[in-house]
């Protein structure tokens, strides 16, 4: 059986030794942290353009992907997709008086 102080001293340990792979992880995410802010947030016209960039690319994938469902939701149903071909009358037939 483990005694009370040979539990504190394997939690103590195990502490001791997840500690290094911590800091090494929050370095790694304030440097990619700092590098973000460094490249976007730095000036007023960097967030700007940041901002903007985003919004844009947001838009344009959006766009896309809303227009794909409305079509395959509505496939055979939209102007662009009819055979008008089948409406097609032919002018001989007509009698003018």
């Amino acid at each position: 059986m483990i005694s009370l102080g040979g539990l504190r001293h394997l939690r103590l340990a195990s502490a001791r030794a997840a500690a290094p792979r911590l800091a090494v992880a929050r370095r790694q995410q304030s440097s990619a942290i700092n590098t973000f802010y460094k490249t976007a947030l730095k000036s007023n016209v960097s967030h700007v353009t940041f901002v903007v960039t985003g919004a844009i690319i947001f838009e344009l994938i959006y766009g896309k992907a809303t227009e794909a469902l409305w079509e395959s939701m509505n496939q055979g149903k939209l102007v662009h997709q009819v055979d008008w071909s089948v409406y097609r009358e032919d002018d001989e037939e007509e009698d003018e008086d």
